[in-house]
């Protein structure tokens, strides 16, 4: 029923939606009997956790994520699970800018090929109930705890590769899992999580007069990360965990700022193909294209 979806679950034992492998399965009033009287736990064992009626099966499921053989990149990032009902009480969640916006949250990491490695499920302040961490790491925020909790399930995390949004992405994360973990991250991150960092970055005003694709790092060879920030429709800042990286003129590690000039356009455009005209050139261009415009206004007047 996950793979093949309908609009009701009658349907797959419908005259004319019929779904073979399943209603040759169990009849419809045995499915729907199953789905009545479905239970997972005992309801005297309430331990205060939000999920506890479902927690066997959860990690039931999650277990058996954890047996699958691990790539060397995941992403994390969170998902719904769609429910609009009355009975979930604070467990269901209204999130705006997902698809479907109403229900279940789950933070999943998840590899290049899709599957799932490790879920969490949000249930406010029971959703790090079975996890546990340090006093540096309890001082972090929400999104710092989901990264570090789904990455200590990771089985070898020595030279593996996080990547996830600005909602989980801070330069102390990053800082962290590189130190405590092995693991490289690459993530978008906020303007007001830069730190000293945004000082040395052109303004969003700087940035738009060089153009679209015009970008500026700041990289930290004493922490290991390199900031980016570069002009697109809209202005966003990267965070990137590299390694350490040293000046050509003096072998000992020091903070770098670099940003795109001419001379770098002028390379990229060797290396693409394309050639860059001169100042003159683009006058000439705008010249021959006011006077054609200035031709077709006086044919359409004199026509007229």
């Amino acid at each position: 029923m996950g793979i093949v979806d309908m609009p009701a679950y009658t349907d797959y034992w419908s005259k004319f939606l019929r779904f073979d492998k399943i209603a040759d399965v169990m009849s419809l009033k045995r499915y729907e009997q199953i789905r009545r009287y479905l239970h997972f736990a005992d309801n005297e064992m309430d331990d205060g956790d939000r999920y506890y009626k479902i927690r066997p099966f959860l990690e039931r499921v999650r277990l058996n994520c954890l047996k699958v053989e691990e790539e060397n990149h995941f992403s994390i990032d969170e998902m719904m699970v769609p429910y609009k009902g009355t009975r979930a009480g604070s467990r269901k969640q209204f999130v705006k800018n997902k698809p479907r916006r109403w229900g279940y949250k789950v933070f999943v990491r998840a590899g290049m090929t899709g599957l799932v490695y490790d879920f969490l499920i949000y249930g406010g302040e029971d959703t790090f109930r079975y996890h546990a961490f340090t006093e540096e790491e309890d001082c972090m925020g929400l999104g710092a705890k989901v990264v570090i909790a789904l990455s200590q399930s990771i089985q070898l995390p020595a030279c593996k590769v996080l990547y996830f949004d600005n909602f989980f992405t801070s330069l102390e994360l990053i800082h962290h899992m590189r130190n405590e973990y092995g693991i490289f991250s690459l993530g978008t991150i906020r303007s007001n999580r830069l730190r000293e960092a945004n000082k040395k970055l052109p303004t969003d005003k700087n940035l738009k007069k060089k153009g679209r694709g015009a970008h500026a790092q700041v990289v930290s060879n004493e922490s290991n990360i390199a900031i980016v920030k570069w002009s697109d429709s809209e202005y966003d800042s990267t965070c990137e965990y590299m390694s350490c990286m040293t000046s050509k003129k003096n072998s000992k590690t020091k903070d770098l700022a670099q940003r795109s000039d001419s001379e770098e356009k002028e390379v990229f455009n060797e290396q693409t193909g394309k050639k860059q005209k001169t100042p003159a050139q683009k006058r000439s261009a705008e010249g021959d294209t006011k006077a054609s415009n200035n031709k077709k206004q006086k044919a359409s007047t004199s026509k007229t």
